[in-house]
């Protein structure tokens, strides 16, 4: 998300807010140690592109349902809840959804075409960002190293079940 939001320029100042991918967009792990750019490869085969997507409340609610029937998906900047089966408590950058407003989103070009049965998102205006997407992975890999950070993973529930 960070190259995206790099890489994004909006005529009217609109930051990129959330992202969304799809479980099966991830074809292998990372391993340990070094990585290099055949692993990042292998992790992401596909030609798929960075596209931004303006998303109204209808695509908005369309997409968390979706996302609750999958019992969760790749995202950030976005933390929900799901309970019997449905969205509850749905914050992006940290904010309660608001249905009224039109959120900018990055995901791929695969799913803005309605890949993985996502046949809703083709109703939303698209913008591409020209990149692939895993080499966007490379840059911000790349990006981290030079700063001599290491790229770690933690779980911080950003999809989590509701009693």
């Amino acid at each position: 998300m960070e190259v995206a939001k790099s890489k994004y320029i909006d005529d009217g100042g609109h930051p990129i807010d959330f992202a969304f991918f799809n479980n099966g967009g991830l074809r292998s792990s990372l391993p340990k140690g070094t990585i290099t750019t055949r692993n990042v490869y292998e992790l992401m085969p596909f030609e798929n592109e960075l596209v931004i997507l303006s998303i109204n409340g209808a695509i908005a609610t369309k997409l968390f349902n979706y996302i609750s029937a999958k019992d969760g998906v790749p995202v950030s900047k976005l933390r929900m809840g799901i309970k019997g089966g449905q969205p509850v408590n749905v914050l992006i950058n940290g904010q309660p959804y608001d249905s009224t407003y039109i959120y900018k989103a990055v995901t791929s070009n695969y799913l803005a075409d309605g890949g993985d049965q996502m046949f809703f998102l083709t109703e939303a205006k698209r913008e591409s960002l020209n990149m692939k997407i895993r080499d966007a992975l490379i840059e911000y890999m790349q990006l981290k190293n030079k700063k001599g950070e290491k790229l770690t993973a933690q779980l911080d529930n950003r999809i989590y079940h509701v009693q």
